[in-house]
């Protein structure tokens, strides 16, 4: 038995989908010094977040911009106002001004990026300025994680160009358009990831929840540290009690809110009728927010599940989790933009992968992950157009 995965091993590297797979690796990761080369100096940080962000924006959101003037003009007046009514009255109930089950009437507890705005009296402007100095905190943390995680700047690079090449990045593009907060959320979650204070990782993960309930559901996916040593296992502890303490206070003061000012949680919308389509789309759903990232999902799921070793506890625990949350998003509308949130999963992932692979090995997969998201057109790669929607829509007969 002991000599099982062994034998697996040697059958794969024996295979030709194995020998193509550890070609691809090699090449890549000869890739690499190129790349470390050229992210020098002490800017690499922006540099590296920028040229992500632009790379993304040649190759995987192809149609951004289109028509761009007509369609804020259509629909950024609208959101605007409803923003405006929470910089009057951060504390105004949605849901009596709107229809039950929209997103506006959703908006009742997304008061950080309104509260800045407010608190700084920089209004609407301020609010915009709030949410793209976020949308540049998913890039920059992303970049650091990367480096954090695996050791070179390149891996930051790459780490950056993975979430930029995906939903993330539409996030981070389009953050002005609807006021949706998608990266206010995003850039707290990812800042809460790379703080080295308890404190701040909780206070961080706070502004998160009150930026959209949904980070609340993932917060557990952003335990970055894991446990191979006894100061990495007391450090994954603090990260647990921080979370559930930024967690535990935004469910507080959220009841609060709910008892001493009669402000409602708006629940219609949530669960599909059997005339939904998103279930028709439903493979696009799972492919469109993570893209490459389910080849790091693979990897991981062989690597840290296929044999015992003394994380596979918390390996199976983290899968499972991550499962849950990735089906229960289809009871929900927004299915692609719930489960993007999920993506901050990906760094625990790297760093658990570092316990069980090389990591030149971890390196090399995390960029084959990032280029094919970069290569595969975005799912909002135009305004109005999903082109990924559409083609898994064609294959599957649905359209």
């Amino acid at each position: 038995m002991s000599s099982e995965p062994a034998r697996l091993k040697t059958a794969w590297v024996a295979s030709p989908t194995g020998r193509g797979f550890e070609w691809l690796l090699s090449s890549l990761a000869a890739l690499e010094p190129r790349v470390e080369r050229g992210l020098r100096g002490p800017l690499w940080v922006p540099l590296a977040a920028m040229l992500a962000l632009l790379l993304a924006v040649v190759f995987s959101h192809p149609g951004f911009g289109t028509n761009s003037a007509k369609f804020l003009e259509r629909i950024r007046p609208g959101w605007s106002q409803v923003v405006q009514l929470k910089l009057d009255d951060p504390l105004h109930d949605m849901s009596s001004s709107f229809e039950e089950g929209s997103n506006q009437a959703k908006r009742t507890f997304r008061l950080t990026a309104p509260a800045v705005g407010y608190a700084t009296r920089a209004g609407l402007s301020g609010t915009i300025v709030f949410e793209y100095a976020c949308a540049y905190a998913v890039l920059h943390s992303a970049v650091l994680l990367g480096w954090r995680l695996l050791g070179t700047r390149s891996a930051g690079f790459f780490a950056a160009l993975l979430l930029a090449s995906t939903y993330f990045g539409t996030a981070v593009l389009k953050t002005g358009a609807f006021f949706w907060y998608d990266s206010v959320s995003y850039g707290l979650l990812l800042l809460a990831m790379n703080a080295s204070g308890s404190a701040t990782r909780a206070l961080a993960l706070f502004a998160a929840c009150f930026s959209d309930e949904r980070a609340l559901f993932v917060a557990p996916l952003t335990l970055v540290q894991w446990g191979a040593t006894a100061e990495q296992r007391r450090a994954f502890r603090r990260e647990v009690l921080a979370t559930l303490a930024g967690t535990g206070a935004y469910l507080a003061v959220r009841i609060w809110l709910s008892v001493t000012f009669g402000l409602r949680t708006a629940t219609q919308g949530i669960g599909l009728g059997p005339s939904d389509p998103v279930l028709h789309q439903a493979v696009a759903c799972l492919w469109a927010p993570f893209e490459g990232g389910w080849l790091l999902l693979a990897v991981g799921a062989v690597a840290l599940l296929a044999k015992p070793w003394p994380g596979r506890g918390i390996a199976r625990a983290g899968f499972a989790f991550f499962g849950a949350y990735v089906l229960s998003c289809f009871l929900v509308g927004d299915v692609t933009r719930s489960m993007a949130f999920a993506c901050v999963a990906f760094f625990p992932l790297l760093k658990a992968l570092t316990l069980r692979l090389d990591i030149p090995r971890v390196r090399a997969t995390l960029m084959l992950a990032s280029l094919v998201s970069l290569l595969v057109p975005n799912l909002f790669a135009g305004n109005d157009v999903t082109v990924e929607i559409s083609l898994f829509a064609w294959l599957l007969g649905a359209r």
